[in-house]
């Protein structure tokens, strides 16, 4: 494999209609070179948000930190 989609989502209540929505929060395409140069021996010194960083990252936030919905990779997606 030279190429993984992940995704994040929380379930929450749309406030307009009270029925359960899948909100993606956070999706990454992880590619085999970048992932190789991780260091697994010693990962809780790695950043999660510097780690993430140098792969191709989507996620909205406002600018008080708070993640709000968006469309994540496709995995068919160049």
């Amino acid at each position: 494999m030279r190429t993984c989609v992940v995704s994040g989502l929380s379930q929450r209540r749309d406030p307009q209609s009270g029925v359960r929505r899948d909100d993606y929060l956070l999706s990454v395409r992880l590619d085999r070179d970048g992932f190789s140069r991780l260091d697994f021996e010693h990962l809780d010194r790695v950043d999660p948000v510097e780690g993430l960083g140098r792969f191709s990252l989507r996620r909205r936030m406002t600018e008080t930190g708070i993640f709000t919905p968006f469309e994540p990779f496709r995995p068919n997606e160049a």
